[in-house]
């Protein structure tokens, strides 16, 4: 694009001294380039191809096509839980209601452990181990190609 403008400059100032175009040699020899470069570079130039213009047997324009970064996000992020979603649901009971005290109703492992008649720590250790199965069962997900979680005794 900067040698296409460069030409055009030139052809500019070229016309403005000259009183004419410059023919295809002059303008290559003024520009530093062969003719072959110069004819490649008005090639390259010469094909515009409308955004809206129908590339696909569908109906979809070049524009439907082009990438939108937010859907990208938004398709990642759902993708993202549908991955936790499918995690949480492979997790025990107990495991399930740890999660959503903890995370959900925003419990402290000391409020968790006087419901259940357990130790702090117990309830600390209890989290840990389900972080752990959850992280594994979220690669499993993430990693299997026909989506479908395969549960091998993660405990």
């Amino acid at each position: 694009i900067d040698r296409t403008f460069k030409a055009l400059q030139i052809e500019t100032e070229f016309m403005k001294e000259h009183g004419r175009k410059p023919n295809k040699t002059e303008l290559a020899k003024i520009m530093g380039l062969t003719i072959e470069q110069l004819l490649a570079l008005v090639d390259c130039n010469s094909v515009h191809i409308s955004l809206d213009e129908l590339v696909t047997d569908d109906g979809n324009s070049l524009l439907d096509l082009i990438a939108n970064p937010e859907m990208d996000i938004d398709f990642d992020l759902e993708n993202k839980k549908e991955h936790v979603q499918l995690a949480l649901s492979y997790l025990t009971d107990m495991e399930q209601e740890l999660i959503d005290k903890r995370y959900q109703q925003d419990l402290t492992f000391t409020a968790i452990a006087k419901e259940h008649n357990v130790s702090r720590e117990r309830i600390r250790q209890r989290t840990t181990r389900t972080h752990r199965r959850l992280r594994e069962l979220i690669f499993k997900s993430h990693v299997s190609t026909m989506g479908a979680l395969i549960v091998e005794d993660i405990k």
